[in-house]
């Protein structure tokens, strides 16, 4: 009498009982056996540059702009690699449309105009949903603009980031 392990006993089961799988197996362990030496083949190899993250800078709202206070982070970027990151929350000072609220030092700036959608608090009560805009200009300027932010709202810099290049 033959002994089998448990491996070969559910194989034979499947066998018997469900050949479609069955033939599914058999061609999944062929191929696998195929790749298999190619993938033992594969080297990591670590990056030629280590990017070191920089720290992050305090940004300081203006008009009437300011850090959003505890809990929340206050408004900060850095630069790591070529990618500029945002952190940090605003209440909204003037929200008249077209008012600098923050300026990028040069080195951190975009190289073109660019636009993000963001998260922001507003006195929004209608049918449509709110959006609120930050715009960051080549020449440093950073805009937030809204169809309903108001004078004490919060606006999100998290997560926002962008390339210099």
């Amino acid at each position: 009498m033959k002994t089998y392990t448990p491996y070969q006993m559910l194989y034979q089961n499947i066998k018997k009982d469900n050949p479609a799988l069955f033939d599914v197996l058999n061609k999944m362990e062929s191929y696998l056996s195929q790749v298999a030496p190619a993938i033992n083949d594969i080297q990591v190899v670590p990056p030629a540059v280590n990017v070191v993250e920089a720290p992050w800078n305090a940004l300081t709202p203006i008009n009437g702009w300011s850090s959003a206070g505890f809990p929340y982070n206050p408004p900060a970027w850095r630069l790591t690699g070529t990618r500029v990151f945002f952190m940090g929350y605003m209440q909204a000072g003037n929200t008249t449309g077209g008012t600098q609220v923050l300026a990028m030092p040069v080195g951190s700036r975009p190289v073109n105009n660019i636009v993000f959608m963001v998260l922001g608090q507003t006195a929004f009560a209608g049918p449509a949903l709110p959006t609120v805009f930050a715009f960051i200009a080549a020449s440093g300027i950073v805009q937030i603009q809204s169809n309903s932010l108001v004078a004490g709202n919060y606006v999100s810099l998290e997560g926002l980031n962008y390339s210099t290049t």
